[in-house]
C-alpha cells in the first residue's frame, strides 16, 4: 500500500511538472513566468530564483522522491516476505494436522480390516507423505492376501464364478496387482472344459473313433444314449474286424495340467448290441480303471482323478460284428 501511495505522489508531481512546463512554454515567453509558476507548486522554489536554480531544485526533489520510493519498496518487500513466511508456516502446520487426521482415520479402518476404505482415503491424498506411502503399501498387501484367501475358499467349494467376480472387484482397488492377475488366470483355467476341445486325442487306432464338439460342429452332429442326445463326447466302435485291431483306442496329452475327468459312459442307441466288453483307462502306460460295458446298460457317470497324469489312454475291446458303439457323453476335464 505504501508503495502504491508513494508511486502515486511521484507520478502526480512529475505529471504536474511537465504540465506546467508545457503550459508555460506554450503560453509564456519569459523564464521568470516559469519560475513564478513553479514557486506556486513547489515550496522549495522561490519566485526570486533563477530559471536554472528552480529547475535544479525540482529535479533534485524528484530524485529524492525516487530514492525514498525505492527505500519504501524495499521495506515493503521485506514485510511481504515476512508475512509470506508466517503464512507458509501456518499452512504447513495446518497441512500436517490434516495429514495426521487422515492417517488416523485410515488407520482406524485398517485396524478393523476394512482395507478398501482405508486405501480409498489414503489414495485420495494429493501430496502423499512417506508415512502415507508406507500405509498404502501395507494395506494393499493385506487386502491382496485377504482376497486370495477368500478366493481359495470359494475355489474349494467349486464356486468359481464367485471367486472370479471377487478377484475382478479387487482389481478396482489394486489394478496393477500381479498376484491378483495370476490368481484370476488360475481360476479361469480351473473351469471345467470339454475334453474334446481342451485335449483332443493326438493319436487313435483300431476301429472307428470319433470326437463330437458343439464348439466345432454346432449341434448338428450328435450321438444318443438312453434317449439323451450328446453334442459333446467320444464314441468307440467295438466291431470285430479281422482286418483291423480288436480294440479301439485313443491317447491324450494331459501334460500334468489337469486333476479330474468326468463323463457319462454307455451304449449308443441304435447300434449293434454285441457282447459285454470294457472301457480300459491307462495312466502313463499303466492300466488304472476298467469299466464294464454292456449293450443293455444304463449310462453311468464316471469320475477319474487324473492328478499328475501326463498321458491318458482309453480303449474299448471288440464285442461283436456290425459295429456296436459305446460312447462317452459330455467328457469334462478340469
Amino acid at each position: 500500500m505504501k508503495e502504491q501511495i508513494v508511486g502515486a505522489i511521484v507520478g502526480a508531481i512529475i505529471t504536474g511538472l511537465f504540465s506546467v512546463l508545457i503550459f508555460h512554454l506554450g503560453n509564456f515567453s519569459t523564464q521568470e513566468s516559469i519560475v513564478e509558476s513553479l514557486s506556486v507548486r513547489f515550496n522549495s522554489v522561490d519566485s526570486n530564483m533563477s530559471y536554472e536554480q528552480a529547475l535544479q531544485i525540482v529535479y533534485e526533489e524528484n530524485e529524492n522522491l525516487k530514492i525514498e520510493n525505492d527505500n519504501l519498496k524495499t521495506q515493503l518487500d521485506k514485510v511481504n516476505m515476512k508475512i509470506n513466511d508466517q503464512q507458509a508456516q501456518i499452512d504447513k502446520q495446518k497441512s500436517e494436522e490434516e495429514i495426521s487426521k487422515i492417517i488416523q482415520n485410515a488407520t482406524e479402518y485398517g485396524n478393523s480390516l476394512n482395507y478398501v476404505q482405508a486405501l480409498y482415503i489414503l489414495n485420495n491424498v494429493k501430496d502423499k507423505t512417506p508415512e502415507i506411502e508406507m500405509l498404502i503399501n501395507d494395506y494393499s498387501q493385506k487386502y491382496e492376501s485377504s482376497i486370495i484367501e477368500q478366493a481359495n475358499s470359494l475355489k474349494a467349494e467349486e464356486k468359481l464364478d464367485e471367486a472370479c467376480n471377487l478377484i475382478k472387484e479387487a482389481f478396482n482397488i489394486l489394478p496393477n496387482s500381479q498376484t491378483l492377475k495370476h490368481e484370476l488366470e488360475e481360476i479361469e483355467n480351473s473351469y471345467p472344459k470339454n475334453m474334446v476341445d481342451a485335449v483332443p486325442a493326438y493319436e487313435s487306432g483300431g476301429n472307428g473313433y470319433k470326437e463330437y464338439s458343439i464348439a466345432i460342429e454346432g449341434a448338428t452332429d450328435y450321438f444318443t444314449m438312453a434317449g439323451v442326445n450328446y453334442t459333446n463326447g467320444i464314441t468307440f466302435d467295438a466291431d470285430i474286424n479281422i482286418l483291423s485291431e480288436d480294440i479301439t483306442w485313443a491317447v491324450y496329452n494331459l501334460n500334468n495340467q489337469f486333476t479330474n475327468l468326468e463323463f457319462i459312459v454307455g451304449h449308443v442307441d441304435g447300434t449293434y448290441l454285441g457282447n459285454e466288453t470294457s472301457l480300459q483307462i491307462f495312466y502313463d502306460g499303466i492300466i488304472k480303471e476298467e469299466i464294464p460295458l454292456k449293450p443293455d446298460m444304463i449310462p453311468q457317470p464316471v469320475s477319474l482323478d487324473i492328478s499328475g497324469v501326463t498321458q491318458l489312454k482309453m480303449q474299448v475291446s471288440s464285442s461283436g460284428l456290425d459295429h456296436p458303439i459305446y460312447g462317452l457323453g459330455n467328457p469334462v476335464i478340469k
